[in-house]
This record gives C-alpha cells, structure tokens and sequence, in this order.
C-alpha cells in the first residue's frame, strides 16, 4: 500500500508539468483521454503473448478501456515518427564524421562546395533539402557564420532545437520518452538497471545558480560531443554486423526555478483553511 502511494505521488509531480504543457497547448481532457487510451492499448499489445493474439476483450480487462474504443484503436492502425530532424542530423554529422573534422576532432571549417564542403555535408544526410536553404537558415539563428575565404564555421555552442517548433516538438516527445522509458525499466528490472542520476541542491542564490548553469553548459556539450563521435565511429564498424539493429540516447539538462514558487503543502493547507473562513457556513439539522 506505501509503495502504491508512493508510486501515485510520483506520477502527480510527473503529470503537473505535462498539465502545463496541455493547458498552454490548447489540449482539452478528452483528446488527452483519448490519447492515453491509444497509449496504453498499444503497450499491451506489444507486450509478449503465449497466446497466438491478444484479444480486444483481454486488453480491455488489462487496461480499462471500453472493448468498442479498443477495437477502434487497433483498427486504425499507429503513426510511425523519423527519430531525428534534419537539423540535429546535420549537426551530428559534422560533429562526429571524420570527412567534416580537423585533425584535433573539431568541426571543421567547410567550404561551401566541392568535396567536405557544406554541400556535400548536407546531402550525406538527406537530398530532399537544398543546401542554401539550410544555409540562410543557420545563418539567421547563428549556429554558423561565414568566416574568412567565404567559408562556414559551425557555432555548436549556439545550436538550440527549441529554436523552431517542429524541432521543440520532435525532441519533446522523444527525450521525455525515452527518460521516462529509463525510469520505467529501472523500476521493473531492478537488478538490472540503465544508467540515470541527477545532480541536484537548494538554498543558492540566482548568481550562484547561473555560475553552475554555465560549467554544466560546457561540460555536459563536451561529453556529448564525445559521445556522438564514438557512436559514429562504432556505427561505421557495425554496419556488417546482424544485430545492429539498437539505438541509444543520451542527454543532459539543467533545470532551475525558485523554490518559493512551488506551493508547498503547508501553504496549500493554509490557503483552505483561509477559504474555509471566507465561506458562508451551513447549518445542519
């Protein structure tokens, strides 16, 4: 009974920004009800059966959702999403291939045509974009700059997906997933858990707090950029190989807010009791 209330208080806290995200977008109760019906019965329907098939019945005794609207879910049918946008492709590209690379491991910087130039960096990753178009939209956000001899210089520090909606959105769902997935596996399997920890204090001042934001900032890009680099390298070498058919994810963030601004049970408690005295009393018989 401790644990289950536990486990409920933690997908409160869990649900409170994810109402905040709803709200801000316009996402009323039912389409998030119909949402998280879909959700869970396609988890049950991947879960590994004995049985030939799950049945509409049995996932609906599983799950709670009405057989009529579980036979419609399964009907329609999923969408698939890409797992990366061209932006943060791109990127990671010219981060890790060694043909877009100084000597020393860093970007290099590109000429804008010709072999390892810009151009060529583009259509390694898709063809479907020009590379002037991708070009003049670095340029505005400067994640590049033009340098000496007509050159492009990558600005990695200044890369942000959450500068364009479809990035923001795309990386929304997908880093939020996958460390809920981390957190959700690590309960499960216990004794064999992935990696995840978080630094985590209070009590500082908004000087002290931007001080750690920015060695946090440096640190957490340098290992991704490390990270990236090695991932290229192994998924070149595994091409052959039968079972590379795995993918990995790992991310980095810095969170900060005013504890004052979270309000506590105490003064939820408080604001009742206040309300409580502002009420007109009933009088029971």
């Amino acid at each position: 009974m401790y644990l289950e209330s536990t486990y409920i208080k933690a997908v409160r806290r869990l649900l409170r920004p994810l109402a905040r995200s709803f709200i801000a977008r316009g996402l009323t109760l039912p389409i998030v009800l119909n949402l998280l019906k879909q959700a869970m019965v396609q988890v049950v329907e991947e879960m590994p059966m004995q049985e030939k098939r799950q049945t509409d019945s049995r996932i609906s005794l599983i799950t709670g959702v009405h057989r009529k609207d579980v036979r419609t879910i399964r009907e329609s049918g999923s969408v698939k999403l890409g797992l990366s946008t061209l932006h943060a492709r791109t990127i990671a590209e010219w981060t890790a291939n060694p043909k877009f690379l100084h000597p020393d491991g860093t970007p290099a910087v590109l000429a804008k045509t010709g072999s390892g130039s810009f151009e060529d960096l583009v259509a390694s990753v898709s063809k479907d974009i020009r590379p002037r178009t991708l070009l003049d939209e670095w340029l505005s956000r400067s994640i590049v700059s033009i340098v000496k001899g007509n050159k492009i210089a990558l600005s990695i520090q200044d890369y942000s997906p959450s500068h364009t909606e479809e990035e923001m959105l795309h990386f929304f769902g997908e880093n939020l997933a996958d460390h809920i997935a981390i957190s959700t596996h690590n309960m499960e399997h216990p004794s064999d858990r992935l990696f995840e920890r978080a630094a985590y204090s209070e009590g500082l001042s908004a000087g002290s707090i931007e001080k750690l934001e920015g060695v946090a900032r440096d640190m957490a890009m340098s290992s991704l950029l490390e990270i990236n680099k090695m991932a290229f390298k192994l998924a070149q070498k595994d091409k052959s190989e039968k079972d590379a058919k795995h993918r990995f994810r790992f991310g980095a963030y810095f969170y900060r807010t005013a504890t004052a601004n979270d309000l506590s049970l105490e003064a939820l408690s408080k604001a009742n009791k206040e309300l409580e005295k502002s009420s007109p009393k009933e009088t029971s018989l």
